[in-house]
């Protein structure tokens, strides 16, 4: 890595909550950090939660307030507030370009694909830049681009390398690009260290009298919150000691409406709200087995954590959690809604004993190709090749 210790990151991330893009983006910084690589910086829109973190860490970040040139599928269309964000965006390259100093060899990387910003920044100082593609875009997120798809794929084919995520986000959002590199590059969400402590520590929690599942995301219809409830409902028919945690923020009516169906099924003590939680390591010692439930998932973050913890996952079959889950190996899989996904709750609830095998594969499935050391290592070959 010698050759990159004098390069310059700096890094574009969209927002600074620390959902799991910006998690994930921690995790690579920790990674380069240990391979060497550390003259890094962050731009960020406005100061937030993950300025803290790099904080922590002692990383600089810098307050760009440029904006992110997306609207949401059920927002109208603006032309002139599009046109506004566009000259606004342009005119915050020009005024921080000599903020950022940039001298010697320097790599923009922008941390996911709704911020034109890092592409803008690239093109006027004439350094490489790096796309991470992280998500599907209208399929879950349901955002549009202002001036269109095909204006970002032209600012994506300008890019030096692209990354996407899984092998779902490459096919439909990187394949097409005419960038000179583009990669398949996994999340890392745990160091091999870390990993081998929870494999050292692992206990089958499902022996456990009561049983908790749990459900952690943006709570939103993209995310499948209200079929978990749906499935709840028909496990706690047949089995009284099992609980389920809905772990996360989203739109308040949307919340509600969920609130109120648990209330109409008299499931007020069996299923719990908790709101965001920063610190993801006590939802996962709180339950027992993980539900994902978005169709659409690009990957599934949390379901490669939940694994490096054993615990047992169940996700819906599609995009990224059938590149992570193989059925009845590391994990289960169901396509069928809200029917199949209790079935396969029950199951596991009267068949614990193939649970460790379960467990031991998801750890071997998470320390091949989940680890933060192999996840920097990947990227930081992209870096070497530009």
């Amino acid at each position: 890595m010698k050759d990159l210790h004098d390069y310059n990151i700096i890094f574009i991330t969209h927002y600074t909550e620390l959902y799991g893009a910006n998690r994930s983006l921690l995790n690579l910084i920790e990674g380069l950090l240990v391979i060497g690589i550390t003259n890094i910086m962050v731009l960020t829109p406005v100061q937030g939660k993950i300025n803290e973190e790099l904080e922590k860490r002692k990383i600089c970040s810098l307050i760009i307030p440029f904006k992110n040139e997306i609207h949401y599928k059920n927002q109208k269309n603006n032309p002139l507030k599009e046109f506004v964000k566009f000259f606004y965006n342009w005119y915050v390259v020009l005024r921080y370009s000599k903020k950022l100093n940039i001298t010697g060899k320097t790599i923009i990387h922008t941390n996911a694909s709704v911020t034109f910003i890092g592409a803008y920044f690239s093109y006027w100082l004439k350094v490489p830049h790096v796309w991470h593609i992280r998500e599907f875009g209208m399929d879950d997120y349901k955002i549009k681009y202002n001036y269109g798809y095909k204006y970002f794929q032209y600012w994506l084919n300008k890019a030096n390398a692209v990354i996407a995520i899984s092998k779902s986000i490459y096919s439909e959002r990187v394949k097409d690009s005419t960038a000179t590199i583009k990669e398949i590059i996994y999340n890392g969400v745990i160091f091999s260290e870390d990993l081998n402590a929870h494999i050292n520590n692992k206990t089958n929690k499902l022996e456990n009298n009561t049983i908790t599942f749990g459900i952690i995301g943006v709570i939103s219809k993209e995310k499948g919150q209200e079929e978990a409830i749906d499935a709840f409902i028909n496990l706690q028919k047949k089995f009284q000691n099992v609980t389920l945690i809905i772990a996360g923020k989203g739109d308040a009516q949307y919340v509600n409406s969920l609130k109120e169906k648990v209330a109409d099924n008299n499931l007020e003590q069996q299923i719990k709200f908790t709101g965001f939680i920063e610190e993801t390591t006590n939802f996962y010692n709180a339950i027992d087995c993980l539900l994902m439930c978005s169709k659409n998932e690009a990957l599934g973050r949390v379901t490669i954590e939940a694994m490096s913890r054993g615990t047992p996952v169940i996700g819906f079959d599609n995009a990224g959690t059938s590149e992570i889950i193989k059925h009845a190996y590391n994990g289960f899989l169901y396509k069928e809604g809200a029917s199949e996904l209790s079935e396969i709750m029950s199951m596991i609830i009267q068949n614990k004993n193939i649970l460790p095998g379960i467990i031991n594969n998801a750890f071997e499935t998470v320390q091949q190709n989940f680890t933060v050391e192999k996840y920097a290592r990947e990227v930081s070959k992209v870096y070497q090749r530009i």
